[in-house]
């Protein structure tokens, strides 16, 4: 039978396709960055490190291993926050992380650093003292350039960083075409992305490519060709962020059932990454199957769920309307100023339904992590006037002029109070 051009293609594991039929040929110019400029101007004495350990005795060991190695330049953080802030001001060519740490997981800290454009090239190696092959396949999955387990020695240390590095200043001419296509892609610059996987793809087939190129599809919304990719780079072995990606694409062309189907094999394929649960999560919602959706956060939060995953149960649940446990879920955590606005969001949401004690909760502990931010004080201020606390939001709204002179809504409050108040 033949297919409809308008349908979405299957994902027949048998089918072959024209990668001209799929790709745009047109000539898009892209200017590919020197190594030494995705690197940094890099060589033995000049490489920057941050080691990220709670633990001072296994950061400074870690530092004797890497002077010994002929390295000079190191910065420490004990926790995930503290190194974000870091690599935010300072930047550095080598991360070199545990995986438990507070505030933010090491896992969490690897996520964010390969997914941003700036951060990206960074080196990344993982430490961990448990011996879990998931943990691996989990770090290298989401993009780590190493993985070592405690205790180690400065043997084994040396060997990651020194191979690292050669990978990095002489790599060979498809993962240098790969590297750029991914900084295209996370630079939003889509059409650049597939165009060089279109120029690696007509030669040699390659997984990565193909599930990079598949992203770039979904992004554009061109879900027929995201399906032909993502196939064709499972064809190259399973692995768990492509079955999640297929999983979100069915989701969003309204194959709930098998989106559901692959987010679960996702699940199998990586046990410990929590994504697809979050996006089971969505998919259930979205069917309004609020009680399948329920059990499985129950089960994320009796099971130690990282920060970012909280984050993302919340953002859902404010999303679809499900604020009965969001600000239990929310008070485990700290608001950091990347994820400030769920927090806010979250706060909103309460108030607007009259839930004004768990509101003013969340935004007192925002105000607490940030006293300096005039729209936390002002809609403080705002959950304290909802409940008649009016000497405590008068105080609020005083505040925020003083850090925002021209704030006219806390100029209005404060007039409506002042003539409340002269009234009686």
């Amino acid at each position: 039978m033949e297919k409809n051009k308008n349908d979405v293609i299957g994902i027949d594991d048998t089918d072959t396709f024209n990668f001209d039929d799929v790709f745009s040929t047109q000539n898009i110019d892209v200017q590919f960055d020197p190594l030494a400029r995705l690197m940094g101007k890099l060589d033995l004495s000049s490489a920057k490190f941050l080691i990220v350990d709670p633990n001072k005795q296994i950061r400074v060991a870690v530092k004797q291993m890497l002077k010994k190695g002929g390295f000079k330049d190191y910065e420490f953080a004990g926790n995930g926050y503290e190194a974000l802030k870091f690599i935010q001001k300072n930047m550095a060519n080598f991360i070199i992380c545990e995986w438990e740490l507070s505030r933010m997981s090491g896992i969490d800290l690897l996520k964010l650093i390969k997914s941003n454009p700036k951060y990206f090239f960074i080196s990344f190696i993982m430490i961990s003292s448990h011996k879990s092959m998931k943990r691996v396949i989990y770090a290298v999955e989401e993009g780590a350039d190493g993985f070592i387990l405690k205790p180690f020695t400065e043997f084994s240390l040396m060997s990651i960083v020194k191979k690292t590095i050669e990978e990095r200043l002489k790599p060979d001419e498809v993962q240098h075409k790969i590297n750029e296509m991914t900084k295209q892609k996370l630079r939003h610059k889509y059409d650049k992305a597939l165009a060089i996987g279109y120029d690696i793809l007509k030669d040699k087939t390659n997984a990565t490519v193909s599930r990079i190129s598949g992203e770039c599809f979904y992004q554009k919304q061109e879900y027929d060709k995201a399906i032909v990719m993502l196939k064709e780079s499972l064809k190259g072995g399973k692995n768990s962020k492509t079955l999640q990606l297929l999983g979100k694409v069915l989701l969003e062309i309204g194959k709930e059932e098998e989106a559901i189907s692959y987010f679960r094999q996702a699940l199998t394929q990586n046990p410990i990454n929590k994504d697809s649960n979050i996006d089971l999560i969505r998919a259930y919602l979205k069917q309004k199957k609020t009680k399948e959706a329920n059990e499985i956060v129950t089960n994320m939060m009796e099971s130690d769920p990282s920060y970012l995953h909280v984050i993302e149960i919340v953002r859902l649940y404010i999303e679809f309307d499900g604020i009965e446990n969001i600000a239990s879920y929310i008070e485990k955590i700290e608001p950091i100023e990347e994820t400030l606005s769920v927090f806010y969001d979250c706060a909103i949401k309460l108030g607007k339904n009259g839930n004004y004690d768990d509101a003013i909760k969340i935004l007192e502990i925002c105000d607490n992590t940030f006293p300096e931010s005039h729209f936390i004080k002002f809609n403080l201020g705002v959950m304290y006037y909802q409940v008649k606390k009016y000497d405590k939001a008068l105080y609020l709204f005083k505040y925020t002029l003083k850090l925002n002179s021209r704030h006219e809504k806390a100029k209005k409050f404060l007039d409506y109070i002042s003539k409340m108040a002269s009234s009686l």
